[in-house]
């Protein structure tokens, strides 16, 4: 009898290994989770943080860097903008946009910054309360200074006195996108006038599906030498990262809940306990050339910054034609939403 010429396929571990990609890459719909605005007008309710969720915060801030390779793009959190701390990537991209033959490659590492709301869509006929991750420039920066200006659109969430009693109704939100715009137009912010939250029924749903905005929960904190290997690293590099993460992924998954916990807590103190500087001549030489760089290009930004100004001072159009054109255009979604119910 002749020897096998083929091994014999191992079954068990294929159908691990297909396991483990699928809870990676997730079939999980990120929809239920995260709100898109479609292309034209859409019409949205901006909700504060929940009383007892342990934060007051109704908004926050982050940002994320998206770097093309050849075979994929790698995306992560940019811990200098979302948490001050060193940056591979952020550092990069300072020094190629400081030369002119390099500036356009350092669109490359540019950062992308967001803000983040909890909201309900108001033309769905049973909404639900998503998390919507918004452009920090177009969208966010608008909302939150109307509504920390003392003037008539402040007023955008419910206000109960102290016996719990309603006094004043909130404001919806109207977000007109149009995606085929360049990126000044694509975004159009309007504040409306008072409209009821919901039912008391339809609140308290609500209320049990907010989602706290503590930054560590949303914004993934991420090793410096992680982000280094997803920003500069080969496809090699970058494919072993996956896996050893997924594996380490799969064992914090099997350690048991406060044990595993408090193992993670006591060897992350371990590791600030060992770690002593190494050069302070050379920290103090760079914190020196960090400043010089950053004052060069706050001195390169400025003329752009006075522009923005301008333009965020410009007022908006309170005409009547205006007012009744986005009346018109909110009663129209409430239509479709009403006629959805039915």
């Amino acid at each position: 009898m002749s020897e096998p010429r083929f091994e014999k396929p191992d079954f068990e571990a294929d159908k691990k290994r297909l396991d483990e990609e699928e809870r990676r890459s997730g079939t999980r719909d990120w929809s239920e989770i995260y709100w898109k605005p479609q292309p034209g007008d859409n019409l949205i309710r901006i909700l504060p943080a929940r009383v007892g969720s342990g934060t007051k915060d109704w908004h926050i801030v982050g940002a994320s860097h998206f770097i093309k390779h050849a075979d994929r793009i790698e995306a992560f959190t940019c811990m200098k903008d979302t948490y001050n701390k060193p940056c591979p990537a952020c550092e990069r991209f300072f020094e190629l946009v400081m030369d002119k033959e390099t500036k356009k490659e350092a669109d490359r590492f540019r950062v992308t910054r967001y803000g983040v709301f909890n909201i309900i869509d108001r033309s769905e006929h049973e909404p639900k309360v998503r998390l919507y991750r918004c452009p920090r420039k177009s969208v966010w920066h608008p909302i939150v200074q109307r509504v920390t200006s003392r003037g008539k659109m402040s007023n955008l969430f419910d206000e109960y006195d102290e016996k719990g009693k309603l006094v004043r109704e909130g404001r919806d939100v109207l977000i007109t996108y149009n995606p085929e715009s360049d990126p000044s137009g694509m975004y159009r912010v309007q504040i409306t006038d008072e409209e009821p939250l919901g039912t008391d029924e339809s609140i308290t749903k609500w209320l049990e599906e907010i989602t706290p905005l503590i930054a560590e929960e949303i914004f993934n904190v991420i090793d410096y030498e992680i982000a280094k290997i997803k920003t500069f690293g080969s496809r090699e590099d970058r494919d072993e990262l996956r896996a050893q993460m997924a594996a380490e992924f799969e064992k914090e998954s099997e350690e048991e809940g406060p044990k595993g916990k408090a193992t993670e807590e006591k060897k992350e103190e371990e590791e600030e306990k060992e770690e002593e500087p190494s050069d302070e001549v050379a920290k103090a030489k760079k914190v020196i050339a960090d400043a010089e760089k950053a004052k060069k290009k706050k001195e390169e930004e400025k003329p752009k910054e006075e522009e923005k100004k301008k333009e965020e001072e410009k007022p908006e159009d309170d005409s009547e034609e205006t007012k009744k054109a986005t009346k018109e255009k909110i009663q129209k979604i409430r239509d479709r939403a009403a006629a959805a119910k039915k």
